[in-house]
């Protein structure tokens, strides 16, 4: 291994090389990396990769690239043969390039799946849904989960447990803050230490509750999935693996996880007319309409079969990659 001043002088003309080279939007991104790759190599032998990694992206801006942004970063992390490193150390660098690309809406868990409680209901019932949920905030809404009121903490109503009156909880709701679909999670992350909370509402462009997305959904893209004490194996399990090319996804599952878990190119859903977000929103938009159990559809090799509808929803979906479908050819 190097000597750590030799590593030292070697990353501190990272930043000189590579912002006279990208465009002011990648500059923040780029910071970060920085950041976690000093963090990284003080733990690690990734010099060489730093330094491979600083001579690629400066190789392709040479060759004619008006501008590096997220993607060009992905590519080059793929494109390279890094041997000094681990998978969860390359998915990190890969999690960090990806980071400035993706808006809340991608990794928001959805209005259907929103643990919340009326603001009638009594303490008990609240209380229960605090246990039964396991969560440590519970949105509060009015009527319908389009008319979110606030936020309650489930560490304010520990002092209240015994001797808490029904009808006074209403008095610890706290502000909820909302955001739209379309706020990037790098800006989401910035606005989260600013305002010191974890947990925001997500309207659409109506107004109307789109979903919830909190802290850990947002550092889960860079680190990948964090677990806790109180979450279990199977405890928001949105996909199994059936083979190695044969997968069975939760339809709520988003189209970025559904990539980042099967390898499929990001892209591969940028140019549907609607935008879906999830599996079912995709296959809605393929089918035209509610498709029943059993229905089929290709889209760019892959392929999707409906296993599951209960009444108006998709539940779920099996999808073949195109490895496999080849092979069955």
């Amino acid at each position: 291994m190097e000597p750590a001043s030799h590593i030292t002088e070697q990353i501190s003309v990272f930043p000189g090389i590579i912002f006279a080279e990208v465009s002011p939007l990648i500059i923040p991104l780029i910071l970060i990396v920085l950041l976690i790759l000093i963090a990284v190599v003080l733990l690690h032998p990734l010099n060489t990769t730093i330094l491979t990694l600083l001579k690629t992206l400066i190789h392709r801006k040479i060759k004619g690239k008006m501008g590096l942004t997220p993607s060009d970063l992905v590519d080059t992390i793929n494109d390279l043969v890094v041997t000094d490193t681990t998978v969860e150390e390359q998915q990190l660098m890969k999690g960090v390039a990806r980071f400035s690309d993706i808006e809340v809406k991608d990794i928001m868990r959805s209005r259907m799946d929103i643990t919340a409680v009326e603001i009638n209901q009594s303490f008990d019932n609240l209380i229960q849904t605090v246990i039964s949920s396991g969560y440590s905030r519970i949105p509060i809404y009015d009527g319908t989960i389009d008319q979110v009121r606030g936020i309650v903490y489930a560490k304010d109503l520990l002092p209240y447990i015994r001797s808490f009156e029904e009808k006074e909880w209403q008095r610890l709701i706290r502000k909820a803050w909302f955001i739209p679909e379309n706020m990037q999670i790098s800006d989401l992350l910035h606005e989260f230490q600013e305002k010191k909370t974890h947990i925001a509402i997500i309207v659409d462009e109506f107004g109307g509750t789109a979903g919830l997305v909190t802290m850990e959904d947002v550092l889960e893209e860079i680190v990948g999935e964090i677990k806790d004490e109180y979450d279990t194996d199977t405890e928001d399990m949105i996909y199994h693996k059936l083979g190695e090319y044969d997968y069975l996804f939760e339809a709520k599952a988003t189209l970025n996880d559904f990539c980042k878990i099967t390898g499929v190119d990001d892209d591969t859903f940028d140019n549907l007319p609607g935008d879906p977000d999830t599996l079912a929103g995709l296959i809605l938009e393929l089918a035209g309409r509610i498709p029943e159990a059993g229905y089929e559809v290709k889209f760019h090799n892959l392929h999707f079969t409906v296993e599951s509808v209960d009444k108006r929803r998709i539940r779920r979906i099996r999808i073949i990659l195109p490895d496999l479908t080849i092979n069955e050819e």
